[in-house]
């Protein structure tokens, strides 16, 4: 059944717009594995995404959905009639003074070496980033990410305080939990009662915000066998002994 007339922008931030995820879609992996130089244009992705059946009615289900997110970016583009790069950069790094933090397809000169990233163990670091759009593709350090995380908690992230309040605010409605999906955010209520803002990139990056102490952590592996969860649970364990009112 087709929802899409019944789909809002409310729906697609938080993952509540029931698309399914091209991104755990078999052809669509095997497409960009076996076509590694290949440049995919928004609209391709797009075409992907309406092959792949839906997981629920809008607003029923709470799913992550990369999907919904290349249809974000074809929002934004249409809204402002500029690409969905520009307008990051214009509202978001530069505000924050992110000056080491680049688009992958459209500003990323590759000069640099990057941390390798994995899928298995497909090295997917020479791969073309362009299937990965509005979900996200970006190359940044440490450095840039703690900047974000500072505005999160500084609630410097949004112009309007009611924004930075829906940002980490669960779905309407939703039955209460001690995680769930914001505006985009993982959000957790920890062993300690602490909140936890927190997103893991698809390349073994990891970065995690506690505003109640003002903490914001950032790590990356780059090793396809890594686990990501266990090594940020061991390393946060050893950080809280030296440093315990940060965690």
């Amino acid at each position: 059944e087709d929802y899409g007339k019944e789909i809002t922008i409310r729906h697609l931030l938080p993952h509540y717009s029931g698309i399914g995820d091209s991104g755990e879609a078999l052809q669509f992996s095997i497409d960009i594995l076996m076509t590694p130089k290949r440049r995919w244009t928004s609209d391709e992705l797009v075409d992907n995404a309406r092959r792949v059946a839906p997981i629920a009615r809008p607003g029923r289900q709470q799913s992550y959905s990369s999907s919904g997110y290349y249809i974000l970016g074809k929002i934004i583009e249409a809204a402002t009639g500029a690409p969905y790069h520009t307008i990051v950069r214009r509202e978001v790094f530069q505000p924050l003074r992110m000056v080491n933090t680049f688009e992958a397809t459209q500003e990323w000169n590759g000069r640099e070496e990057t941390f390798h990233h994995y899928v298995g163990w497909f090295d997917l670091s020479k791969h073309d980033p362009s299937f990965e759009f509005a979900e996200g593709g970006f190359v940044s350090n440490a450095s840039d990410l703690v900047l974000f995380g500072q505005a999160v908690v500084s609630g410097d992230l949004f112009d309007n305080a009611a924004t930075n309040e829906a940002f980490i605010a669960p779905y309407p409605g939703a039955e209460p939990r001690d995680k769930y999906i914001g505006l985009g955010p993982f959000v957790s209520k920890e062993s300690n009662g602490r909140i936890a803002i927190s997103h893991s990139g698809y390349w073994g990056v990891f970065f995690i915000v506690y505003p109640e102490t003002n903490t914001v952590a950032v790590m990356a592996l780059g090793q396809w066998r890594a686990k990501l969860a266990q090594f940020w649970s061991e390393a946060r364990d050893l950080a809280a002994a030296s440093f315990p009112q940060a965690f």
